[in-house]
């Protein structure tokens, strides 16, 4: 299908079928947790890291608690005039 991508890892420090087996479950975690599922702007958090597990309540979009995964993190600071502030918005992807 056009969504199938063929990606190709080379690592001449694995020497068992046992540890690229490894390394090809590792990838297909990677792949499947790092796409984008949603942006929120949230209170800015300090101690917020990247593949930290948030739980998101959202009734518009139907849910209560429902885990993510931060796969991205921007922190800015935004001048207006009287009213500047810091922001912060997590990209969420799959846990």
């Amino acid at each position: 299908t056009a969504s199938d991508r063929l990606y190709q890892v080379i690592d001449a420090n694995l020497t068992t079928a046992a540890q690229v087996a490894d390394r090809a479950t590792a990838e297909l975690r990677r792949r499947a947790v790092l796409p984008r599922q949603a942006e929120v702007g949230v209170p800015v958090n300090c101690g917020q890291q990247l593949y930290d597990v948030v739980a998101v309540t959202a009734p518009a979009m139907g849910w209560t608690a429902k885990p993510f995964r931060v796969v991205g993190l921007r922190t800015r600071y935004v001048r207006h005039q009287g009213a500047s502030a810091y922001q912060q918005r997590l990209a969420l992807g799959g846990v």
